[in-house]
């Protein structure tokens, strides 16, 4: 469901004028697409945390223990993994759209940083 919201949320996007040169937006578009865009980058993690933990819950058939208690330990931090990045999504403090504003805001450069350590956890994870 995360995912149809997301690509629906996608749709949104481009009608807003995404894609297009920036002299081709109607100016009315401009403050709106920033919303759609966070909205969009959370719901596309969202289906990506909820695809990966439907998977692993399916593995928890296995009849060793130990199997069973790593796949819940790797459950555990690939949600927390991914969840925080869609907090951050919504504290990161880049651009003057952002939703977080003054002291409550991630600098920009720590959101990217952990962004790419949580891709590596997930890739991890999933490879893993």
């Amino acid at each position: 469901m995360a995912l149809v919201v997301q690509a629906s949320l996608g749709a949104v996007f481009v009608n807003l004028g995404f894609g297009k040169h920036i002299y081709d937006v109607p100016v009315e578009n401009l403050a709106k697409m920033p919303l759609v865009a966070y909205l969009m980058n959370s719901f596309a993690l969202l289906s990506n945390v909820l695809s990966k933990t439907s998977f692993a819950i399916t593995l928890l058939r296995i009849p060793m223990r130990w199997m069973r208690l790593s796949v819940w330990c790797i459950i555990i931090l690939m949600n927390l993994a991914i969840l925080t990045s869609v907090l951050f999504v919504w504290l990161s403090c880049v651009g003057s759209q952002s939703p977080a504003k003054g002291d409550r805001c991630v600098p920009g450069m720590s959101v990217i940083k952990y962004h790419m350590f949580s891709s590596s956890k997930s890739l991890y994870c999933r490879e893993g």
